[in-house]
């Protein structure tokens, strides 16, 4: 060994970085799956149609549902409620004010967004009733 190779020298000669390669396996389309397994196909099935679209590239079975779940998991959730026709009308002043201008004066008026919603059917109403006032003490 050279009487000049220091340690970060030799490490250099000993270690070399490795090279990025490119992956062998090709990834599913998993939000694919995902709305294909809601319509009620199997994952079995999907991971067969899978590896006939990439072949030898594909993931073997378990792996393929392995990574679905992981990716499955990362999902927001979300809890579904039933409404019945009629049963709820959900209503609120929607954020903050917003300007109306007078046509005629030019002027502007600060105004409400009030917004009510069917539970059941998602109809939706929005108006912008005239101003308010607003109570004192």
């Amino acid at each position: 060994m050279p009487d000049d190779l220091d340690d970060r020298g030799l490490e250099k000669l000993l270690y070399r970085p490795v090279a990025a390669r490119e992956p062998s396996f090709a990834e599913p389309d998993y939000a694919r799956v995902h709305q294909e397994l809601k319509k009620g196909v199997t994952l079995t099935l999907l991971w067969e149609e899978y590896r006939e679209a990439v072949g030898e590239r594909g993931y073997q079975y378990p792996a393929f549902g392995t990574r679905y779940r992981n990716w499955a998991a990362k999902l927001k959730r979300a809890m579904r409620q039933i409404h019945r026709a009629g049963e709820k009308l959900f209503a609120d002043y929607a954020g903050p004010t917003v300007p109306i201008i007078d046509a005629a004066t030019g002027e502007i008026h600060p105004a409400s967004i009030f917004v009510a919603v069917l539970g059941a059917s998602s109809y939706t109403f929005a108006c912008t009733p005239r101003a308010r006032p607003r109570p004192t003490g």
